[in-house]
């Protein structure tokens, strides 16, 4: 639910430093696409009860989404200014450095011959897959829509996991989740006609 922020604070720094202005129908396509997210979080029958009790977990997937935001906004002007894939090449290589520098104790006592075949694989997917192909068509989207308008889009990860989820494991999306589906939609809508 705090990851639905992400296009809400978008929008919010975004139109703040004056990259976009929104009207009315755009701040309402952004809230109802949020609204939709918790819907299909909570129609999954997540305990209302545990909510809360991780107040660090909470605050630093906060803090995670306001990065995100950050990112997003900030790195509008260097994607005009350098294109997405230099971009994406550049904030890639400067992030991948305090990783890698973080991960060297680690680096260091792995037993590699003990990683199996699809492990590898899962690595060489996530590099080149999620996070190189990714960034590039996040840059993209950046150029051509605007930060706010890409980043409503990560609003869909749940409806794509609970389509997935479906056939995959069995399990049916309850009318929350339907609903929930459908005000991501209709926000998506809303913000870009």
């Amino acid at each position: 639910l705090i990851a639905a922020a992400n296009p809400v604070l978008t929008a919010v720094l975004s139109h703040w430093r004056g990259h976009e202005r929104f009207a009315a129908r755009d701040w309402l396509g952004i809230a109802l696409s949020a609204t939709g997210v918790v819907l299909v979080v909570l129609g999954s029958g997540l305990e209302v009860g545990g909510l809360g009790r991780t107040v660090v977990g909470d605050l630093m997937l906060l803090g995670a989404v306001l990065c995100w935001a950050l990112y997003a906004v900030g790195s509008r002007p260097l994607v005009h200014a350098l294109g997405p894939f230099n971009m994406t090449a550049w904030t890639t290589a400067a992030g991948a450095v305090p990783i890698v520098l973080m991960g060297v104790p680690s680096l260091l006592t792995q037993r590699y011959a003990a990683v199996p075949a699809p492990a590898w694989g899962g690595v060489l997917y996530a590099c080149f897959g999620a996070i190189v192909t990714g960034y590039l068509l996040w840059a993209r989207g950046i150029r051509l829509l605007g930060s706010t308008r890409v980043a409503l889009y990560s609003n869909f990860t749940p409806v794509f996991a609970f389509l997935v989820a479906w056939p995959v494991l069995g399990e049916t999306p309850t009318p929350f989740q339907v609903a929930g589906g459908g005000a991501i939609a209709l926000g998506m809508y809303l913000t870009r006609s």
